[in-house]
């Protein structure tokens, strides 16, 4: 086994299947972000030109810098308050190295040499496991090097330094502003649009568009958007319930996936009238159908336990399904 791998390894033939990691990415939670991003941006940008300050551009691209950041968080609003916080405890870790530690120094080794233990405690921080101690410790890796402002020879200026702090903080709190004009999307919204699609999927799950994937890829995939609806959390009770269902909903579609490709192998081809009517009974996710089919391949033992395990993981998806309802009627 392991010469073969070896050989393999050695050999210049591609392998006979590649497989690929694909990520699920929600298109409509991506445009939904965007579109609120845009509108932060604007309001932003209103205020600033309004307030007609000369030096507010440092200020304006650090709207920009939160807004991104938090962009890769599932509480936008939230990250920007923690920038809200870091900001005056940035400014004043800055006032203390410019005028009490460098105090007039104008050698850039020692600038460097004492801006040193601030960007590593600050990188340190960032890999702290608390939330909030982290986005600490990335917002005064940024925000120091801002008001610092690093030059050679370096300019001692309170001015300067207080005009830097004032916009920070006032372009921060702009941002925070229109987050609370234009809110981000809620947990329920983006759960919502998450389970909408993997319901649509599982309707369509054996389409020209799904068959893009391999079913592993296809498994990989659903892997992924599980993490995207454990994200989104919520209050309300329907929590579990939404996952549990998303879960029973990957299981059929890998099962009918898997069912489907080990059919088009076993039972003669992908064009053969048994593949096509097994297909056409897991594309409508029929038990019963599943198995009148499972029963006409006795010559085949593999491709017949194959749909009779789909019938019983689609049977019991159903059950499931129903279960609830009942429940809540009662």
């Amino acid at each position: 086994m392991r010469s073969s791998r070896r050989r393999s390894l050695r050999s210049d033939a591609w392998p006979q299947h590649g497989w690929r990691a694909p990520l699920y990415r929600s298109h409509r939670t991506a445009a939904a972000a965007g579109i609120r991003a845009a509108l932060w941006v604007a309001l932003a940008s209103i205020f600033f030109v309004l307030a007609g300050w000369p030096s507010a551009d440092v200020a304006f691209s650090l709207v920009a810098v939160v807004i991104g950041l938090g962009a890769t968080t599932p509480n936008p609003q939230g990250f920007t308050k923690v920038a809200l916080i870091a900001a005056p405890i940035t400014a004043v870790l800055a006032g203390i190295l410019e005028f009490l530690i460098l105090d007039g120094v104008t050698e850039f080794p020692l600038l460097a040499l004492a801006l040193a233990p601030f960007i590593i405690g600050a990188a340190v921080a960032k890999t702290w496991p608390h939330p909030i101690v982290s986005a600490l410790g990335r917002f005064s890796l940024i925000f120091i090097l801002v008001i610092l402002s690093p030059s050679n020879p370096q300019s001692y200026d309170p001015n300067s330094f207080l005009f830097t702090v004032l916009f920070l903080c006032a372009g921060i709190g702009s941002l925070l502003a229109a987050q609370l004009l234009v809110p981000p999307a809620s947990g329920e919204s983006r759960q919502s649009w998450l389970l909408a699609s993997v319901r649509r999927e599982l309707d369509h799950v054996l389409s020209r568009r799904d068959r893009r994937w391999a079913p592993h890829e296809a498994m990989f995939r659903d892997a992924a958007r599980i993490g995207h609806l454990a994200a989104a959390k919520t209050a309300s009770p329907r929590h579990g319930a939404v996952l549990r269902e998303a879960h029973a909903s990957f299981d059929q579609a890998a099962t009918i996936r898997m069912c489907h490709a080990g059919l088009a192998r076993v039972a003669g081809g992908a064009g053969s009238d048994v593949v096509t009517a097994a297909r056409t009974a897991l594309s409508a996710r029929d038990p019963q159908r599943i198995r009148e089919v499972a029963h006409g391949l006795a010559g085949t033992p593999q491709a017949r336990d194959a749909l009779v395990v789909a019938g019983i993981v689609i049977e019991a998806a159903a059950r499931h399904a129903v279960e609830p309802s009942v429940e809540q009627a009662a």
